[in-house]
């Protein structure tokens, strides 16, 4: 299922696609915009990617309790960032100054 959508001013935009119940099954599809070069599976190996944007030369999308970095170039998955306390991590925006925002959908409870 389809996700999340950046359309930036990039040669290509890119859709995040959250797969059926299997762990590693979400993936990113890149798809240039004049549809000559259409990856479905650019980025594989992910939960349920959702929120997504881009920074630079990098790919940000949220995938359940992490923030995932992506080369832009090579669409390999430089690094998790681990959101603490997080259960659902969702929609992402950036500001005017490079500074990437989420949405937490759940949180952990509290045990005390």
């Amino acid at each position: 299922m389809t996700q999340g959508l950046n359309i930036s001013r990039a040669e290509y935009f890119y859709v995040s696609n959250m797969a059926d119940k299997t762990e590693g099954n979400g993936f990113i599809s890149r798809i240039s915009r004049k549809w000559k070069d259409q990856d479905h599976t650019w980025v594989t190996g992910l939960n349920d990617p959702k929120g997504i944007v881009v920074r630079e030369d990098k790919l940000y999308v949220t995938d359940v309790t992490h923030l995932v970095e992506i080369d832009l170039q090579s669409g390999e998955i430089i690094k998790r960032i681990p959101v603490e306390g997080a259960k659902s991590l969702n929609d992402t925006a950036m500001d005017e100054e490079g500074v990437i925002f989420f949405q937490i959908l759940r949180q952990a409870a509290s045990t005390n």
